[in-house]
């Protein structure tokens, strides 16, 4: 039944790529035939047109989709950290060479030791 709904999917979209080339092709034709100038004016109609067409298709689509962020909870956002990736509570040694140090996060302590050499010394 999958198949059959997505042939037909397919179907129609190829029908209304074809409708889409052959309206294409009509108004250049149209454009052609009237000359440089009203060709001109004419463009300015249909893209006007087409700008309130898409501009209201887009509000009805974004209507229908609803507020995607409510209801649903990301986990493991900036906001609320894992416990997994929070240090674990008391002071830690780091070896940092040339005093670049890493960050630590919330509820960590960080101390650092230079007691090795840094490489390539």
């Amino acid at each position: 039944m999958m198949e059959i709904m997505g042939r037909m999917r397919l179907g129609w979209a190829s029908v209304m790529f074809f409708v889409a080339g052959v309206a294409s092709a009509l108004w250049v034709v149209f454009l052609i035939s009237q000359g440089l100038e009203k060709a001109d004016q004419w463009s300015s109609v249909a893209a006007f047109g087409g700008t309130v067409v898409f501009g209201i298709l887009g509000l009805v689509m974004a209507r229908r989709s609803g507020d995607p962020a409510q209801g649903a909870s990301l986990p493991n956002t900036p906001d609320t950290p894992d416990s997994e990736t929070l240090p674990p509570p008391g002071g830690q040694n780091i070896n940092v060479h040339g005093g670049i140090a890493p960050i630590v996060g919330p509820g960590g302590t960080q101390t650092n030791t230079f007691n090795t050499t840094p490489p390539g010394t």
